[in-house]
């Protein structure tokens, strides 16, 4: 998980809940230590998360869309692979994901856009955790 402000956390901690292991990285050190008490392996950078995670990685962003998203993917193209799954949960405008799309699939990385609503509420029983993601065709 990159991004582990509200909803960043929120899903982290649903994932936590139902089994999975996170690792997640925040450029906010109170962001990083609130998640790694919840469960979350904390990382203090990019290059630190993708060596944390096994090929083929699945990355969720959960960064403010626009400048702050690009940013983010243009760091992390260079430091995945072939198969690696970004998936950008920002609500970033479908113009940005096409381009985004077609950064990752010239370095055969596969992504996608997904807008998890409510996912910045508390974690509850019975709430959905991980809604229906809208696949770029990237590859």
């Amino acid at each position: 998980m990159i991004g582990l402000g509200r909803m960043g956390a929120n899903l982290s901690h649903q994932a936590i809940s139902k089994g999975h292991e996170v690792v997640g990285y925040d450029p906010a050190v109170t962001a990083r230590d609130a998640a790694a008490a919840t469960g979350v392996t904390a990382v203090a950078s990019l290059d630190a998360l993708a060596k944390a995670l096994q090929p083929p990685r699945v990355i969720t962003l959960y960064v403010p869309h626009g400048t702050i998203a690009e940013e983010v993917c243009q760091a992390l193209g260079p430091l995945l692979e072939t198969n690696d799954i970004v998936m950008d949960g920002g609500n970033s405008h479908w113009k940005d994901s096409e381009r985004r799309a077609a950064f990752f699939k010239a370095r055969g990385i596969r992504f996608l856009t997904w807008e998890p609503a409510g996912a910045w509420m508390a974690p509850a029983p019975g709430r959905a955790s991980w809604p229906a993601a809208r696949a770029m065709p990237t590859m």
